[in-house]
């Protein structure tokens, strides 16, 4: 299971990653659906290397909100609330996917959420 790590307040940063030399994908997404949102799928064939996965919500969700690597769990938040930044940073360690499985956040309700992810293909 991943840390997990809140943070209350303003934060405003971009970065540019290599790890070990290889360039990653970061990502910014917009979830608004209730239930799965796919956010990143490997190509055919590959796997997702995810190093990062932050989201912010627009309003306070009552519910979890899970990270999944295709139906697996991988980060879980219960009732996140506006202002909050959730999720997990294993950088430069990373969660492995299997082959063709996508990254999903789960939402328990209809509500924006912007995701930044960081991931890459192998």
């Amino acid at each position: 299971m991943a840390y997990q790590w809140i943070i209350k307040g303003d934060l405003d940063f971009g970065v540019d990653i290599e790890i070990d030399g290889t360039p990653v994908s970061q990502s910014g997404y917009q979830a608004t659906l209730m239930g799965d949102n796919i956010l990143v799928t490997p190509a055919l064939g590959k796997r997702l290397k995810v190093y990062r996965v932050t989201y912010t919500v627009a309003s306070n969700i009552t519910g979890e909100v899970q990270i999944k690597i295709n139906t697996t769990v991988k980060s879980r938040v219960m009732n996140p609330q506006l202002g909050g930044m959730y999720g997990f940073n294993l950088t430069p360690n990373f969660i492995l996917g299997n082959i063709n499985e996508s990254l999903i956040i789960n939402l328990p309700a209809a509500v924006t959420v912007d995701v930044d992810v960081c991931t890459e293909e192998v």
